[in-house]
């Protein structure tokens, strides 16, 4: 994380939303810094989660992920128990 931390200033630096706010089990959020976009999404259920989306996690570049596939679609992202997921869009 360390590593990341030093590659991508938008992971410190930037707007920070929090997403999905209402979905339960779930901490996820969007920081911007004007180049980059970095999207965090956390499922903290045992159960699986889906979260509807406004953009195609494929089309993004995947910075840390605890699961090899990600399972997307039209619009959905469905995150398996305790999955996080790490995603970084060049704006």
């Amino acid at each position: 994380m360390i590593a990341l931390r030093k590659a991508y200033d938008v992971i410190t630096d930037g707007t920070f939303e929090f997403i999905h706010k209402d979905a339960k089990d779930i901490f996820a959020y969007k920081r911007e810094n004007g180049l980059e976009r970095l999207y965090c999404i956390n499922n903290f259920s045992e159960e699986p989660t889906t979260l509807s989306l406004d953009f195609d996690p494929l089309s993004l570049e995947r910075l840390s992920h605890n699961y090899e596939v990600i399972d997307h679609k039209q619009g959905a992202l469905t995150l398996k128990p305790y999955e996080s997921i790490m995603l970084l869009k060049k704006l």
